[in-house]
């Protein structure tokens, strides 16, 4: 159940500014909010629906842009530092939740499988 907090957690008062979109579903209450964040570092979405709040960051894709590799946001621990100042101190105070994720898709050059995977057990991830 959201709390009053957690309404006040809006993509606005994160950002600072208001969605480029704002959609609502008022029959199953859900709202999903979107908009660039960082001089369009990426797209920012909220997706809201009862008992759940998901936050997605995604590469911003300008439509003229022939893609040649996967759009990255930049490195991990830049994207993760703008992550946590947009969001994670605040919503784990906010959301009432048994669980709090936060998921990622990294991509990370290595010389061999074996040098990736001691990487990522570095990073804890496995």
């Amino acid at each position: 159940m959201p709390t009053e907090d957690t309404r006040r957690l809006t993509w606005e008062s994160r950002v600072g500014r208001p969605p480029d979109q704002r959609e609502e579903q008022p029959r199953i209450g859900a709202v999903r909010e979107v908009g660039s964040i960082a001089d369009s570092l990426g797209i920012l979405e909220l997706r809201l629906s009862p008992g759940r709040a998901d936050w997605l960051l995604v590469p911003a894709i300008p439509p003229d842009v022939q893609l040649t590799s996967i759009p990255k946001l930049g490195e991990v621990e830049g994207v993760l530092t703008t992550f946590r100042g947009l969001l994670l101190d605040r919503a784990a105070a906010a959301y009432e939740a048994p669980r709090f994720a936060l998921g990622a898709i990294v991509v990370r050059p290595a010389e061999t499988k074996e040098a990736s995977y001691a990487e990522l057990l570095r990073w804890g991830c496995i």
